[in-house]
């Protein structure tokens, strides 16, 4: 089993921050064993955001299960060895349209 950790900031009202927090953790249920949202707060930097975390275990292989994840989520990401990134762009696309940033990262 891998852990992830996935930190979204979406830009939303606080009250439909944890619906779309919920949402994608319903998504991801395709593609994981389990999604838990964790954490949906404003962003202190930013009140306009929303700070979603959630808590993902997924079978396989850490790599296979960090691309399944993120290929699930959207498209345009910054890959590194055990964490990826995401930023709106050009070329960029992710399954809930309020999403401006993303961070996956392996924590098992």
């Amino acid at each position: 089993m891998t852990e992830l950790f996935v930190r979204l900031f979406v830009e939303t009202s606080p009250e439909d921050g944890r619906t779309v927090g919920e949402a994608i953790c319903a998504s991801l249920a395709a593609v994981t064993r389990r999604a838990s949202l964790v954490t949906a707060r404003t962003y202190w930097k930013l009140p306009a955001y929303q700070e979603l975390c959630i808590m993902l275990t997924v079978t396989g292989d850490a790599q296979e299960a960090l691309e399944r994840v993120t290929s699930h989520l959207g498209t345009g990401w910054t890959r590194r060895a055990d964490e990826a990134v995401w930023n709106p762009g050009e070329h960029a696309t992710f399954i809930e349209t309020c999403v401006r940033w993303a961070h996956v990262e392996r924590t098992t």
